[in-house]
């Protein structure tokens, strides 16, 4: 009883954010796999580079899952130091350290009990807290620092790394045993530069986000949105739409007012055939994909015969 009054307390801003409907950009595929993910307590991986949303679907795989109203808990492994980690998962009893709290305190494990615990950059954890954090998912037990007594925890282990974690197991600093205990469910989120299908989508939705007023974009500025390279993805085009609708006066946003980093790109030097052979390669790599690789739809929608488009996509080497 005292343990639940004492999570009642801590835990009443931890609870999920999103759910699917919030989520812009999902391809069906990543959307089936993440809703068999939140019917299970099977340990789930989503790998993708920074700022494509893995902590989004996270949120929105406990808000479908049978544990929805329990805590949802997120640890950013790559923000805590080495010699810390221990006592932020699974916490400490009176007196267990110089500077420890009298009370004791509950780690990560416990504030997430019968909830969710998101691990961000799980590639982070050290190798010395590898081995206790297999121990609970297979036990389901742990134990705070200096208890003599293991304490249960139940919890749905969400994990998400930028990584290749496969790497880390070659070179031994990320344990075999846990990376395949981790991965019972494995979802790869690619970069919006190969979402690009859903780029205007994402577009609508944060000018809808960020604006009170009705703000478009005209063709010339969305042209050089999308030959951006978008390194920071989801979060960078975010960042980026919030910063012209604050400075947008008259409802249109044009090229000049973009960012500077955006207007500049790419530099210049270019012929006007290399920027058109550059903007229709791109165009036949966005329509093939909307189309899923069919030639003859995507012939039609461009203009081409299906042997015009079959020389442009040898010219460009695309490659479904």
């Amino acid at each position: 009883m005292k343990r639940d009054k004492e999570k009642n307390i801590n835990l009443k801003h931890f609870s999920s954010q999103f759910k699917f409907s919030d989520i812009v950009g999902l391809t069906r595929k990543i959307k089936t796999q993440a809703k068999k993910a939140a019917k299970t307590d099977i340990p789930l991986l989503i790998q993708g580079e920074s700022g494509v949303g893995k902590e989004l679907l996270a949120h929105a795989i406990h808000y479908e899952s049978k544990r929805k109203n329990a805590p949802f808990v997120s640890v950013n492994c790559g923000g805590i130091p080495p010699e810390l980690f221990e006592n932020e998962l699974f916490g400490h009893k009176p007196g267990a350290f110089t500077g420890a709290h009298r009370g004791g305190k509950q780690g990560k494990f416990e504030l997430a009990h019968k909830g969710t615990l998101f691990l961000d950059e799980i590639g982070d954890l050290p190798l010395s807290v590898q081995g206790k954090l297999l121990r609970v998912l297979d036990s389901g037990e742990m134990w705070r620092l200096g208890a003599e007594n293991p304490r249960k925890v139940d919890v749905h282990i969400i994990s998400a790394t930028h990584r290749d974690i496969s790497l880390y197991v070659k070179n031994g600093t990320f344990r075999e045993d846990l990376y395949y205990r981790l991965c019972g469910f494995y979802i790869k989120i690619k970069p919006l530069r190969e979402r690009m299908e859903f780029f205007e989508d994402f577009i609508d939705h944060f000018l809808k986000k960020w604006s009170q007023k009705e703000i478009d974009l005209t063709e010339n500025a969305l042209d050089i949105l999308k030959a951006y390279p978008w390194l920071g993805n989801i979060r960078e085009l975010e960042m980026v739409i919030r910063e012209v609708t604050d400075l947008c006066t008259n409802g249109m946003v044009d090229s000049f007012d973009l960012p500077e980093k955006i207007f500049s790109y790419p530099k210049s030097n270019k012929t006007l055939k290399q920027k058109i052979e550059e903007f229709e390669e791109r165009e036949i790599r966005m329509v093939l994909l909307r189309n899923k690789g069919n030639i003859s739809r995507t012939a039609k929608e461009l203009g081409f015969s299906r042997y015009g488009l079959q020389k442009k996509i040898k010219k460009y080497r695309v490659v479904m």
